[in-house]
């Protein structure tokens, strides 16, 4: 089946959202770097903040190879894609509205930049919500069953997909076949 260009401009927002988070990655490793090689003072502070430079390095990389493994299973329209799509895209939406609120006095960042910045991830990420929503999308996906199950199987169906993903990630990352290990025994299929 041909691909939809929706779902590619798709693959590519998230595939330069892994870019961005890896090079996030590596800054937060070289500021530990840093840290550590300069022998800095000793002090409480400094040890702070390697030690938040580590962890957010290994946050920031956890997240970049959940987003390339995502765009890899957008780009070839896996079921678990969809859902996973779904709730990445919503959970970003969502903290980029918290964060328009929490960070509003935030001197490093003027103001208008700022709000014109969180309105365009905010509205790039309503667009690709709705595109997904769109039930020819669906149909790619073969997701558009789930919204006429009754609501403990939509979310078995969801828990599925989620299992799926996590499978399809873990076979990437370590190189072997899945043998379900992240799916429910009761929704094998």
């Amino acid at each position: 089946m041909k691909r939809p260009t929706g779902l590619t401009v798709i693959g590519v927002v998230t595939v330069a959202a892994a870019v961005v988070l890896g090079l996030g990655c590596l800054a937060s490793f070289l500021i530990a770097a840093m840290g550590i090689t300069e022998g800095l003072s000793g002090d409480a502070a400094s040890n702070a903040i390697i030690g938040m430079a580590m962890g957010g390095g290994f946050s920031l990389l956890i997240l970049a190879m959940a987003a390339a493994g995502l765009a890899d299973g957008v780009f070839k329209m896996r079921k678990w894609a969809w859902s996973v799509s779904i709730a990445w895209i919503g959970a970003g939406f969502g903290f980029t509205v918290i964060s328009l609120v929490a960070f509003r006095r935030n001197v490093l960042l003027p103001v208008g930049p700022s709000v014109l910045f969180h309105l365009l991830v905010a509205a790039t990420a309503g667009w690709m919500l709705t595109y997904l929503l769109k039930p020819r999308v669906k149909r790619v996906f073969g997701a558009l069953g789930a919204q006429n199950f009754r609501s403990q199987e939509a979310t078995n169906v969801w828990i599925r997909d989620i299992g799926d993903a996590a499978d399809y990630l873990l076979d990437r990352l370590v190189g072997t076949k899945s043998v379900g290990r992240f799916r429910s025994k009761t929704h094998t299929s």
